[in-house]
């Protein structure tokens, strides 16, 4: 198993921090996730195999034998040039050390802006399988159906608050939308997912961040009531 965590550094289940509960664990490290170094992204696992695997494939192929000059090394497989810079590596490790803060920041934010707005009553807020190890960097609700999500959407636009993916991008991130991969991949369809495709299509995804000032929470907690008296009336 390939573990997606590429949104959830720092973030864990039961004990075991996401991205080392399968096989191999994968996180980004593009400017709005938790840690950030720019761009670019990290693998981990403790199969020395994967590992090596990861290593050539991030580098040309190469398979890093240091008893012959890099322009004499062999290769196993086709590569891919996806080294990041020696400066966003410095940059990780600074973030590294910070992200007990980030986390707990993100937790706050986020606990704040909840509980304004757990009092609308036709909002259902995600279920976490562990509340503890949630990072907070999304707070995610659902509607009652995919019409009044959009609409709910649209009314959060207008008052320049961002939702995070749902509904907005689901092209880009659920895989019943990717038929220009989905058609190479049978028995694979667009449609096999129908339960997961009407759960996200009437989610609210409320990015949160480290960073984010009382006048910030309360606009965007004033912009939720508002939508919610015009849209769930």
């Amino acid at each position: 198993v390939i573990e997606d965590s590429c949104q959830a550094c720092g973030s864990g289940y039961k004990g075991k921090k996401t991205g080392t509960l399968g096989a191999l664990g994968t996180y980004s490290f593009d400017y709005v996730k938790t840690l950030t170094t720019g761009e670019g992204g990290m693998v981990v696992t403790d199969d020395p195999k994967l590992y090596e695997r990861a290593c050539e494939y991030h580098d040309h192929g190469h398979v890093h034998n240091p008893e012959v000059p890099r322009g004499e090394d062999p290769h196993r497989i086709t590569g891919f040039n996806y080294r990041m810079t020696e400066i966003q590596g410095a940059f990780g490790l600074v973030q590294l050390d910070r992200l007990d803060h980030v986390l707990a920041e993100q937790r706050k934010n986020k606990g704040e802006i909840k509980r304004a707005i757990a009092s609308i009553r036709q909002i259902q807020f995600r279920d976490l399988p562990d509340p503890e190890g949630d990072g907070g960097d999304t707070l995610a609700f659902f509607l009652p159906d995919a019409k009044l999500a959009r609409a709910f959407h649209d009314h959060l636009a207008k008052s320049k608050v961002d939702t995070k993916i749902l509904p907005s991008a689901m092209n880009w991130h659920f895989a019943g939308h990717w038929n220009h991969m989905i058609q190479f991949l049978p028995p694979y369809r667009t449609d096999a997912w129908p339960k997961s495709e009407a759960l996200l299509k009437r989610a609210i995804a409320l990015p949160i961040s480290v960073k984010m000032g009382e006048e910030q929470k309360e606009r965007i907690i004033d912009a939720v009531r508002q939508a919610a008296r015009e849209i769930l009336k």
